[in-house]
């Protein structure tokens, strides 16, 4: 959506008419209230969809090496689907 009047600024920077796209890649997304996981898919999956704005392969690297330093035990679920866990979801996928 544009805004009808009025600006948006972003560190100094209009970015009022960028696309979605473009200010995603300066770090600025949009995360739904529920913190919801897409349960079909399993959890590597869900965590590189966290990272789809990467420059780089570093950088996906370095944004998984920071989730599974703040949620250790989501390493050893990486292949697990998103949807064999409790109703609470994403709070016990850090667990």
């Amino acid at each position: 959506m544009r805004p009808v009047k009025g600006r948006i600024e972003f560190l100094g920077e209009d970015i009022t008419r960028l696309s979605a796209f473009a200010r995603a890649r300066r770090g600025i997304v949009q995360v739904p209230e529920g913190r919801e996981l897409f349960p079909r898919m399993t959890v590597r999956d869900n965590l590189l969809m966290g990272v789809a704005t990467a420059r780089s392969r570093r950088d996906v690297d370095a944004g998984l090496e920071e989730v599974f330093r703040l949620f250790p035990r989501l390493g050893e679920r990486l292949e697990q689907s998103a949807a064999s866990f409790p109703p609470e979801g994403p709070r016990a996928v850090g667990g």
